[in-house]
């Protein structure tokens, strides 16, 4: 079915019906109304080899079909009675010729529509041994099923229908690029939760559908590509999604959605399997980079709507999140934190001095110059920092977002606020965890080798042979990150440097630990690297349930929250939970 379909694509076909019966082994009827074929032919496109896809040599190296191999109707007319009707818009009459089990009869006029009609009837009837490994007939019209709304989602410019036995089971109609084109894979109330993002780069267009993080799925099922509208599978542009939603999604969930590739089709080779579900590019790491960041930009590209949504689109003007204004909102690491809090250099300093007091280790301003931690760090102590400020708000202005306003704290971990649009609840160790990974990731993504710090004295931790391994493989990447190891022995290594993080000079917070987390981690992948090495400096380092906190506080994590546009922690978790005002008002049964 799958081939006689695409053959009706290609014959530029605008509708596309399908009949079945019996699961397809009675009867599969294809109608569409295409271009049709001559006379010559018709009878040519049962022999095996035989095209009409190809005009000239060049056709081969940049396959702009679905398929043109000329092996399935001579392989379908060999096992069943094939009857095809066929007729060329330019043509007073039409042709048809019928096959059975390979025999042609003669070619005979016949009244028929503008287009072609293959009938396939008795499927295996002359290879018994063949037929009986056919599944059930519920089953193989599932399967018949699902491929017809894959066509009516990757041709939603083209109209299908489905029937079973006579009665119309499915139907799509021609449909210009949305969400609306996944209806034949979604409900329409799942779908109001989708983005849709385009993007363009040189020769290779991108359209994505994907749902946000509160659509997620437990399986991965539901994600499909499309490599220039045809269906394909693909584990390196699954990975680039997932790699994308690290942080976004929970752990074990998944995306739902599609993304369509469109690119030249001499980059591509696209027979490289027998079903054509499998395909190789040409250059796997670029496709592979422009779909990463393709999905991360959708998904980041939502989350001004969200906050406006929350606190009143006309309250709330923190910029889009992107790469290329940077510069509009300086990095937590960035030096030029003085625009936004002044003189936090020399009070942080005096913070950092007060907490490390009883270190042997010298702490000098000079070396905290290199990272400029702002008070998203500090605000952990400033309660116990021996009262060196007289008031947080010296150096964590008074900052609420617009249209939000905080009520308080609830079991002392979380932030209670109400906006225009109703009630929030922010899970504020997720909040400050997110924040400060963020603000991690974002000086390391630069490309910048990480400030690493000496210890006085090196430490000699064990390791296992794997560890070891992943350690050889990347020794240049750990010291991007700002650790000085060696190999000590056969499972030993020696620690000479560790990251200029404050968290790792806390007595609370062994060196041994974080480095066993380190070389846990998948290293041959930066990114995956990179992501779960500051997931566990960030969690660390977050504010903890059951702490209190001032409103000044409470104030300063929500400005952060909008201003960076921080939906979930690093693990993929929420950090706010929202409660509109048509769910409350329900709730009390007033409406």
């Amino acid at each position: 079915m799958k081939e006689l379909v695409e053959n009706s694509i290609d014959a530029r076909a605008l509708h596309i019906i399908v009949d079945i019966e019996d699961g397809g082994k009675s009867l599969i009827k294809i109608i569409d109304d295409g271009i049709g074929m001559s006379k010559e032919d018709l009878y040519l496109c049962v022999e095996r080899h035989a095209t009409s896809k190809i005009k000239d040599i060049d056709d081969i190296e940049s396959i702009s079909t679905l398929g043109f191999r000329g092996e399935a109707l001579p392989s379908i007319a060999s096992v069943s009675e094939t009857i095809i009707k066929t007729r060329q818009k330019h043509s007073d009459a039409g042709w048809q010729l019928k096959v059975v089990s390979g025999e042609k009869s003669e070619i005979m006029p016949v009244s028929c529509n503008f287009g072609t009609t293959f009938e396939v009837k008795g499927l295996f009837s002359n290879l018994p041994a063949r037929k009986k490994f056919l599944k059930s007939s519920q089953w193989e019209f599932q399967y018949i099923s699902n491929l017809v709304k894959l066509f009516a989602v990757s041709h939603h410019n083209l109209s299908f229908e489905l029937n079973k036995l006579g009665k119309r089971v499915f139907s799509s109609f021609a449909k210009k690029w949305g969400k609306e084109v996944l209806l034949p894979l979604f409900d329409a109330e799942s779908l109001e939760k989708f983005i849709v993002y385009e993007n363009k780069i040189n020769d290779v267009k991108i359209k994505i559908i994907i749902s946000d993080a509160n659509k997620a799925s437990i399986n991965s099922k539901s994600f499909y590509f499309f490599l220039n509208n045809r269906h394909i599978s693909g584990k390196m542009l699954w990975k680039a999604v997932s790699d994308a939603c690290q942080g976004i999604y929970m752990k074990s969930m998944y995306p739902q959605g599609v993304i369509f590739i469109d690119l030249p089709p001499e980059y591509v080779d696209v027979n490289v399997h027998p079903t054509k579900m499998e395909v190789r590019f040409h250059n796997s790491a670029d496709i592979f980079r422009i779909v990463y960041n393709s999905v991360k930009e959708a998904l980041l590209s939502t989350k001004t709507l969200y906050f406006n949504n929350l606190a009143g689109a006309e309250n709330v003007n923190a910029p889009i999140y992107n790469e290329t204004n940077e510069g509009e909102n300086p990095l937590t690491f960035s030096k030029n934190t003085e625009t936004k809090i002044k003189n936090d250099n020399h009070l942080w300093t005096r913070v950092l001095d007060e907490i490390y007091k009883d270190d042997n280790r010298q702490t000098n301003s000079h070396q905290h110059e290199k990272i400029d931690f702002k008070p998203e760090i500090t605000k952990d102590y400033l309660k116990e920092s021996n009262n060196l400020i007289s008031s947080p708000d010296e150096i964590i202005p008074e900052l609420k977002p617009q249209g939000i306003r905080i009520i308080g704290q609830l079991f002392n971990s979380y932030i209670i606020a109400e906006s225009p649009t109703g009630l929030l609840l922010i899970d504020q160790h997720a909040l400050h965890e997110a924040l400060i990974h963020k603000s991690l990731l974002e000086y390391y993504e630069k490309d910048r080798d990480y400030p690493g710090q000496l210890l006085l004295f090196p430490v000699i931790i064990d390791i296992s042979t794997e560890q070891i391994e992943r350690f050889i493989k990347a020794q240049n990447l750990l010291q991007k990150f700002g650790l000085s190891l060696e190999i000590f022995g056969e499972k030993q290594l020696i620690i000479r440097g560790v990251p200029q993080i404050p968290i790792l000079r806390q007595k609370e917070i062994s060196v041994e630990n974080f480095i066993s987390k380190i070389l846990d981690s998948n290293l041959e992948d930066r990114a995956f690297f990179l992501h779960n090495a500051v997931s566990f400096i960030a969690c660390d380092m977050a504010i903890k349930s059951g702490k209190p906190l001032n409103i000044t506080e409470m104030n300063w994590l929500l400005d952060e929250m909008y201003n960076k546009k921080i939906t979930n922690c690093p693990h993929g978790r929420p950090v706010m939970i929202c409660m509109d005002n048509k769910e409350i008002l329900t709730r009390f049964g007033r409406k």
